[in-house]
């Protein structure tokens, strides 16, 4: 409720403008499903649909709204996850560079990063191939199920040590 209560807020002053930009954070994972990440996808496959109603929305009051999907980004959070095999995490500030360089380019959907780009591609045109690599490389076994309690649960430690 955090983001649409801001986003509101924020939209609100914009139209009275009549300009502005929006920029919504949400992830790969809100475009590209993986096996232990249920949860996490799909609050992020909603702000990319909330995103997307929201361009529709405020379009004529010239105000774009954008949704930037990075990957898997070094931060506090992702440090206490165990990590899906190939996934090279990105610096908060390689996003940050990406976002100012497409902010120029009027994109709607900013993917970061080369694996974000191919993820996507092969959702599009290859899902059974995509769905393979991505329960390899889920650094959870099958058997788990629901594994995102045990990476929730790895984090929960981590900040307890903390």
């Amino acid at each position: 409720m955090g983001m649409y209560t801001m986003t509101r807020l924020i939209g609100r002053r914009m139209a009275a403008r009549r300009e502005g930009t929006i920029v919504n954070v949400s992830s790969l994972m809100g475009k590209v499903a993986a096996p232990t990440m249920a949860s996490y996808s799909a609050t992020k496959f909603g702000i990319v649909g909330f995103t997307q109603a929201l361009r529709g929305e405020l379009a004529r009051e010239n105000i774009r709204v954008i949704a930037l999907l990075p990957s898997l980004t070094d931060t506090d959070m992702a440090r206490g996850l165990q990590l899906f095999r190939w996934v090279l995490p990105m610096t908060p500030q390689q996003v940050a560079k990406v976002l100012v360089s497409k902010l120029e380019k009027n994109s709607s959907e900013i993917l970061v990063g080369w694996q974000s780009h191919l993820a996507v591609w092969c959702q599009r045109f290859f899902p059974s191939l995509l769905e393979k690599v991505l329960r390899i490389a889920a650094p959870l076994s099958r058997s788990k199920g629901f594994g995102e309690r045990e990476n929730r649960q790895q984090a929960t430690e981590k900040d307890f040590r903390e």
